[in-house]
């Protein structure tokens, strides 16, 4: 406690400080008679002079001070209560989803290119068939409109086409072409610019 005392005098006071209290000791030496009382004197004024050095000079802004030192200086001390606190992130209530009910009587907007009496119509494709044994089994089950596209050299694809047109469905050819580039294989049976004709 003394301690932090001293050197919070000591940072503003520093020189004025040291500077009074060897004039004094000097003074008061001349006081004192005996001889050996001025020498024990002379060394209790050195030794307070030194404690002081030690323990006022490093505080006093006077003196350079390190970088990193005056940045410890001008952060603001956290107390006990600040410590303790945690800080917590708490997410938002999410609110509960609300049903939306049409009760008919609201006008749905139609778009005037709309023609009436006629629905659109959808085809759905089933593209690179022949591959997967079992993709090909399953989409085949459904009881679906569908259309298959079947590659010519996969290892399923004549029995899988056979499926597809004993159930009576739509069934393309995936013919595959020469690729702009020759890095890319366009895989088997497929058509290049090279071949003839009767090829």
């Amino acid at each position: 406690m003394i301690m932090k005392f001293i050197k919070k005098s000591s940072a503003k006071y520093c020189r004025s400080g040291l500077f009074l209290f060897f004039c004094c000791g000097c003074d008061l030496k001349n006081l004192i008679k005996p001889r050996w009382l001025q020498n024990i004197f002379s060394c209790s004024v050195f030794v307070v002079a030194l404690l002081l050095i030690v323990v006022a000079l490093p505080s006093c802004r006077f003196l350079p001070q390190k970088e990193g030192a005056r940045e410890r200086e001008q952060l603001p001390r956290i107390t006990q209560k600040q410590a303790e606190r945690k800080i917590v992130f708490e997410e938002p209530d999410i609110p509960e989803p609300q049903e939306t009910v049409i009760t008919g009587k609201e006008k749905m907007s139609v778009s005037s290119s709309a023609v009436k009496g006629r629905r659109p119509k959808v085809a759905i494709i089933i593209d690179d068939m022949g591959y997967h044994q079992q993709i090909g089994r399953r989409l085949l089950a459904l009881d679906l409109n569908l259309t298959f596209s079947f590659l010519p050299g996969a290892p399923f694809t004549l029995k899988q086409e056979n499926q597809a047109w004993e159930q009576g469905r739509d069934v393309m050819l995936h013919m595959p072409m020469e690729a702009r580039s020759a890095v890319w294989n366009p895989g088997p049976g497929a058509l290049y610019l090279k071949f003839s004709p009767e090829k």
